[in-house]
């Protein structure tokens, strides 16, 4: 656990984690802004690398930092705990105000985590949790929420 937060935590190895296994986030310029046990808060601005047509952030790029800011907390506990896969199985986004500026992603659903892993390890089979991360704009305004459904299984 310790590991993998101090890699995410600093600029120099994220970037070289980005760039080897999640390419699309090193490109749009995603940073993580804090990360722990307990919630991961991922920055994403606009740029020329993630605009669209309309002056504002793709919605893909937005997908990509609200995935991470929960998919960090799950690979988190996921390295800790060991002989889990991990998976999305479901999508679902709220897109409530044109994405401009820096958007901050955070997700605070640790806890939940944290307990579904403890269930995963007494059932002994698979779970699907489902995580949500919320992006404000600098003036604190949601711009977007998503949800995402985990799929758990023990190897």
């Amino acid at each position: 656990m310790k590991k993998l937060a101090f890699k995410v935590n600093n600029r120099f190895w994220f970037f070289l984690f980005t760039l080897k296994k999640l390419p699309s986030l090193w490109f749009w310029g995603v940073r993580v802004i804090q990360c722990n046990e307990k919630s991961c808060s991922i920055k994403i601005g606009y740029s020329w690398f993630t605009k669209n047509p309309f002056k504002s952030i793709y919605f893909s790029a937005l997908s990509g930092a609200g995935e991470l800011s929960t998919g960090l907390l799950v690979q988190n506990k996921v390295n800790e705990v060991g002989h889990t896969s991990m998976l999305v199985i479901k999508a679902e986004s709220h897109f409530l105000k044109k994405a401009t500026g820096n958007i901050l992603f955070t997700c605070e659903e640790g806890d939940k985590v944290n307990d579904a892993f403890q269930s995963l390890r007494k059932s002994g089979d698979s779970l699907y949790l489902v995580l949500h991360s919320k992006g404000y704009n600098e003036d604190g305004v949601e711009v977007a929420n998503f949800s995402f459904t985990w799929a758990l299984k023990k190897r």
